[in-house]
């Protein structure tokens, strides 16, 4: 863990130097427009409205005031359509036996490495999409840390949509998107009603976020503790 968290570290490191530094030296953009008014870096954020409008008029929806498109929303439904087939195939049933034990696994002949490639890349394709259609909606990106705080935020949405380390279903993503929208959304208004201040709504949000990983991490260390130790009064026995 610690390794991939290094590793992190250091891909963010270079991704932030080539966009700050390669682009307008070695790298030429296709639009100057996109550079500092130095002629060197990427500015930190890009205007993508164009990209904003790319649904509209396609399978219009309006909810109250609120106007949009089912495109997005058959898009989740078609990709958590496809997680739950893989779920459901050989690979998926590999994937459970190498997140329940690794050594278990590989004593089933399970290939654990070659197991945890294909889950890597599965993931990072999922999260790749997510992250278009999260911009697209947005309507702007954030070139040096709008990546830096997804992952925070949706390992959060999945634990407090109940998911443990070992388990995670289609159904704890969508309660725990369910949870934290509806968080993004009281919470400023929390801090303007409580406070006067709707910044304080922002920072209420990082700490339910963090707050909610440390009391799921403690929870599914106690769980885990546990069962432990019934398997083994069990052997004892």
């Amino acid at each position: 863990m610690i390794a991939s968290i290094v590793i992190g570290f250091l891909g963010t490191n270079l991704y932030q130097l080539v966009f700050m530094v390669g682009y307008g030296t070695v790298i030429t953009p296709f639009n100057e427009d996109t550079l500092l008014t130095r002629g060197i870096g990427v500015r930190s954020m890009l205007d993508c409205m164009h990209f904003k409008t790319l649904f509209a008029g396609a399978m219009p929806i309006k909810i109250g005031n609120t106007e949009g498109s089912l495109v997005p929303i058959i898009i989740v439904l078609i990709l958590a359509t496809i997680v739950y087939f893989i779920s459901r195939s050989r690979i998926g049933y590999h994937m459970k036996a190498v997140g329940e034990d690794l050594a278990i696994a590989e004593k089933l002949g399970i290939d654990v490495d070659k197991t945890r490639r294909i889950s890597i890349v599965i993931s990072t394709i999922l999260a790749a999409i997510a992250h278009i259609m999260f911009v697209q909606d947005l309507g702007v990106i954030n070139v040096y840390s709008g990546h830096l705080n997804l992952d925070i935020f949706s390992a959060a949405a999945l634990l407090a949509g109940g998911a443990t380390f070992k388990k995670v279903t289609i159904k704890n993503a969508f309660v725990g998107i369910i949870l934290f929208h509806t968080l993004f959304i009281v919470s400023p208004l929390a801090g303007q009603n409580l406070f006067k201040n709707p910044a304080l709504g922002e920072y209420f949000r990082s700490f339910i976020a963090y707050g909610t990983i440390v009391f799921a991490l403690m929870l599914n260390l106690k769980y885990e503790k546990v069962r432990k130790t019934t398997i083994a009064a069990n052997i004892k026995e």
